[in-house]
């Protein structure tokens, strides 16, 4: 809690198009997520490709034990989404 980290995120394409070349993340400042660093480029995610990760940095907000919750929004300019990732203060991923 209260320490500046950096986690890879990664995303994959499961549905049935590729998105736009030029695919991007901005990470949230909510959830226990404070002082985000900037958007990353995810590139084209391929319709059924590998996932593909970027790392972001953040400060964990919160008391050992608790959940937070990193939220990614994800645009290809046209299609936008967001993707949540659950962390455990003093532990690892929840998924």
């Amino acid at each position: 809690p209260g320490e500046t980290v950096t986690v890879s995120l990664s995303l994959q394409n499961i549905g049935s198009a590729s998105t736009a070349a030029n695919t991007t993340a901005t990470l949230q400042a909510t959830g226990g997520v404070t002082l985000p660093s900037a958007a990353q480029n995810y590139g084209q995610l391929t319709s059924g490709g590998a996932a593909v990760s970027r790392s972001f940095t953040f400060t964990a907000n919160g008391n050992c034990g608790d959940t937070i919750t990193a939220t990614l929004d994800v645009s290809d300019g046209t299609y936008t989404t967001t993707v949540a990732y659950q962390f455990v203060l003093g532990g690892g991923a929840l998924n």
